[in-house]
C-alpha cells in the first residue's frame, strides 16, 4: 500500500453507500491500510473515511446475521455490533487525529484487582500507562516481563501501570478455557486466580465497561499501549509492546519532568 495512498484515496468518489456488508468492510480495510501507511495524513484521507463510514452505516441498516454472504464469517452472529464498533472507531479521536494531545476518552471500570479504581479519572495526577490485553492473547502474556520491569522501575513514584481488559464471556487460564457467558462475577474471580498464577503480573488489572478493543483509543490489536500525562491528556498511543523498556522510560520520564514530578534514577545501560 505504501506509495499508493493517493490512488486509493481517489477511489473514494467511486465507493457507493450501498456497497453491501462485504463491500463496506472491504473498503474499511482499504482505509485502514492507507492509515497504516501514512498515519499522520488525516486530512488527505478524510474523503475516503467519510465514504467508508457512510457505507458502513448503510450496511448496518440492513445487517442480518443470516445473510448468506456472511455464512463463513465468524462475525456473522454479532454483525450489528461489529459494524457499530467500527463506525465508532472511524468516527473516534484516534482515527480523526485528535486523540494524541487531547483529553483521554472516558473509561469506567467494572472491577479492579486493587478495588479502588472506579474510572480513569481516579488516576489523574499520575502518568498512566494503559496496557490493553486479554487472557486469551498470547502476545499480551509474552510481554508481561517487559511490563513488570517498567512497573518495578516506577514503583513508589507517580506512575500507574494499568492492565485493561473487558468482559469476554469466557476466560483462558491454567485450567484451559472456561465459559463465563452472562456471569461477570465468575470472570472477575477467575481473573483474581489468573493474577495469582502469573508471577510476572504484579500491576493492577481492571475490567473496563468499554470493550478492550476500545474504538476511542483505536485499539484494533492487542497488546496496545497508551500513555496519558498527569493532566489526563493522551501523549502516546499505540506504543509497541516490544519497544525496549528504556524507550518507554524515556517517554514517561519526559512527562514526569514536564510536570515537575519526582522520578527514579535512570537505569544504567548495559
Amino acid at each position: 500500500v505504501k506509495g499508493l495512498e493517493p490512488q486509493l484515496i481517489a477511489m473514494a468518489k467511486f465507493l457507493p453507500e450501498s456497497a453491501g456488508t462485504l463491500g463496506a468492510l472491504g473498503a474499511m480495510h482499504v482505509f485502514d491500510s492507507v492509515a497504516e501507511a501514512s498515519p499522520k495524513a488525516y486530512s488527505d484521507r478524510e474523503p475516503l473515511r467519510k465514504r467508508v463510514v457512510a457505507a458502513l452505516k448503510e450496511a448496518l441498516k440492513h445487517a442480518d446475521p443470516k445473510d448468506p454472504e456472511l455464512k463463513d464469517m465468524n462475525i456473522a452472529a454479532n454483525i450489528k455490533g461489529y459494524l457499530g464498533d467500527h463506525i465508532s472507531r472511524l468516527e473516534g479521536p484516534a482515527v480523526l487525529g485528535t486523540l494524541v494531545g487531547g483529553p483521554a476518552p472516558r473509561m469506567d471500570f467494572l472491577w479492579s484487582s486493587e478495588g479502588k479504581f472506579k474510572s480513569l479519572d481516579d488516576l489523574k495526577g499520575n502518568v498512566v500507562m494503559l496496557d490493553f490485553w486479554t487472557t486469551w492473547c498470547g502476545p499480551c502474556k509474552a510481554a508481561f516481563p517487559k511490563v513488570r520491569e517498567l512497573y518495578a522501575h516506577y514503583e513508589g513514584y507517580p506512575v500507574k501501570v494499568i492492565g485493561v481488559t473487558s468482559l469476554q464471556g469466557w476466560h483462558y487460564g491454567a485450567g484451559g478455557r472456561k465459559d463465563c457467558q452472562g456471569k461477570p462475577e465468575k470472570e472477575f474471580e477467575l481473573m483474581s486466580q489468573f493474577i495469582e498464577e502469573q508471577t510476572d503480573l504484579v500491576w493492577p488489572v481492571v475490567f473496563s465497561k468499554e470493550n478492550v478493543f476500545n474504538p476511542n483509543y483505536g485499539v484494533q490489536g492487542i497488546p496496545h499501549v497508551t500513555i496519558i500525562d498527569p493532566s489526563g491528556r493522551v501523549r502516546f498511543n499505540k506504543v509497541s509492546a516490544w519497544e525496549p523498556v528504556a524507550e518507554k522510560i524515556s517517554k514517561i520520564d519526559g512527562l514526569l519532568r514536564e510536570f515537575k514530578l519526582p522520578m527514579p534514577a535512570t537505569p544504567d545501560k548495559p
